[in-house]
């Protein structure tokens, strides 16, 4: 950020869920770097910014559109860099041609979209920075797809300050998809469909018979509760509240014949669970945490865990142990960094010895001479042909519109005080404190016409369930419009979601349902 000339801002709020990348927010306003938040709520990451722009829940792609159409009809796209390192640029701007003026989809007059377009597509170097609010969609993977679109455009990729930058969704995701957590892939992205990487992994294990099928995702899964999926393993996962339809969830669960939940701390789902076990925090384990940034951090232990509670990937070795699975006789976490280092080329130069420094090391690095790669696609894409692709996309509506019976579009979100699912936060008595419970963002224009007063107990309802919290009301989103935030067990707002998926991701609607609300009358 600090290395930009303009800092852009879509479907992320970092002050309140990436406090440490806020900071370098904060130090980029201090040294006067222009910041735009485009972002359907005002938040606090909006009142930070020196442009908000307030958009139609769930436009994003419209919006990139119009805002990549004045950019080539202004002639403010890189065209070099388009010539030289890309393709598919002319169905890009054919599909584009079509979003001059996007207010009805949008809410945002085409004026303002030129301005901010014009404004991005002037700076020298200038960044792209999002999180869950643009890949909690149905839309999510050609959302993102329309950022690299906007950036490439631009020539903003390869160089330090520029580029389109996710913030993730929790501490060390970056690293837990880096080891292999999709179901298509092995460590390192290697994809399990390739028959070489297939035999190399079989080899390189002492294993034969590895899947080469797309396998299914964690909310496919929990639909296949029962049928096929028989028995279950969690750790570190709490989906009676995280995940979208928290019925669905509780009921799919009961369905299970057997169901492990391994944690810090009891969960909403230890209750499903046949057999709970005590997992260590990361205070009380070593190993290592990616950024999303792609570096390599050492976690180092700091404390006993307390009891019989255990590191995670020891509770693993004496299973496997019990199993009788070989393959598993590690003894400490820098044991299994090294057999991930040895089937994964991307990092097999990246040694403890090299993490105990304190900068660490970007992958890829393929030795233990290679000094990391801290900037990707600075000559070329990682392609076949090298080249960066253009994709024409065009607006798509959510899986689920406001209509008469659900008139509120439902948007989800995180706050400063809690951290995921309040595992751990809910136990800290000062955060508690400062938000005990779940409450709901309303316009003053809606509670008027519902007679609803900031601090009255509401109930919202959706096609999938309903529940009971406190109305907040202001102006900080647009009439029509609800934001909750997705920490609270009680009151979860994940009784009311959607579970329609992106097709390519598969990621479920969080951020987008349809719902009604009435003020819960005294009796």
């Amino acid at each position: 950020m600090l290395n930009s000339d303009l800092i852009f801002l879509i479907g992320s709020n970092p002050v309140e869920a990436h406090p440490l990348a806020a900071r370098r927010l904060v130090q980029a306003k201090q040294k006067g770097i222009p910041i735009i938040v485009a972002d359907p709520r005002y938040t606090p990451t909006a009142r930070l910014a020196d442009t908000w722009l307030q958009y139609t829940p769930s436009s994003h792609i419209a919006l990139i559109n119009s805002m990549m159409y004045w950019i080539i009809k202004e002639g403010k796209h890189d065209k070099e860099f388009i010539e030289k390192r890309t393709k598919g640029f002319d169905d890009l701007k054919k599909t584009v041609e079509q979003y001059a003026d996007v207010e009805k989809v949008t809410g945002v007059p085409p004026e303002k979209v030129r301005e901010l377009a014009l404004q991005y597509a002037s700076a020298p170097n200038a960044v792209i920075i999002y999180c869950l609010g643009i890949t909690e969609l149905t839309t999510g993977t050609d959302n993102v797809r329309s950022l690299g679109n906007l950036s490439m455009l631009c020539g903003n990729i390869g160089r330090p300050g520029v580029g389109v930058n996710p913030l993730r969704g929790q501490n060390n995701v970056q690293g837990a998809c880096d080891m292999g957590a999709y179901p298509n892939v092995f460590s390192g992205y290697q994809k399990c469909e390739d028959d070489a990487t297939r035999k190399k992994m079989e080899e390189l294990w002492g294993v034969t018979g590895l899947a080469s099928e797309y396998g299914v995702t964690l909310t496919e899964q929990i639909d296949q509760c029962g049928d096929p999926i028989k028995a279950m393993y969690m750790f570190a996962l709490n989906p009676v509240v995280s995940y979208p339809d928290s019925n669905h969830v509780m009921r799919s669960l009961e369905k299970l014949d057997f169901l492990v939940v391994q944690d810090i701390f009891w969960t909403e789902t230890c209750t499903y669970a046949d057999v709970v076990l005590p997992g260590a925090s990361f205070a009380e384990k070593d190993g290592t945490f990616t950024s999303g940034e792609r570096r390599i951090n050492r976690v180092r232990k700091a404390v006993d865990p307390p009891g019989n509670a255990k590191a995670d990937w020891e509770i693993f070795v004496m299973l496997a142990e019990k199993l009788g699975i070989h393959g598993f006789d590690f003894t400490s976490a820098e044991d299994i960094w090294n057999d991930v280092r040895r089937v994964t080329p991307s990092m097999s130069g990246i040694s403890y010895a090299r993490m105990e420094k304190p900068e660490s090391v970007h992958w890829p690095c393929l030795a233990e001479d290679h000094p990391g790669t801290p900037i990707l696609h600075k000559d070329t894409f990682s392609s076949a042909d090298g080249l960066g692709t253009f994709f024409g996309i065009d607006y798509r509506d959510p899986a689920e519109m406001a209509d008469a019976e659900y008139p509120f579009t439902l948007m989800t979100g995180r706050l400063l005080f809690h951290y995921h699912t309040r595992t751990q936060t809910d136990r800290c008595n000062v955060l508690h404190y400062e938000v005990p419970e779940s409450f709901v963002q309303m316009n003053v224009q809606d509670a008027e016409s519902l007679g609803i007063k900031d601090g009255d107990r509401v109930r919202l309802r959706s096609r999938r369930g309903e529940i009971d919290t406190i109305a907040r009301v202001g102006t900080d989103v647009a009439p029509g419009v609800l934001m909750m935030t997705m920490h609270f067990g009680d009151s979860a707002v994940n009784t009311l979601t959607s579970t329609a998926r992106d097709p390519m991701s598969k990621m479920p609607e969080l951020k987008h349902s349809a719902v009604s609300v009435e003020k819960i009358e005294e009796a």
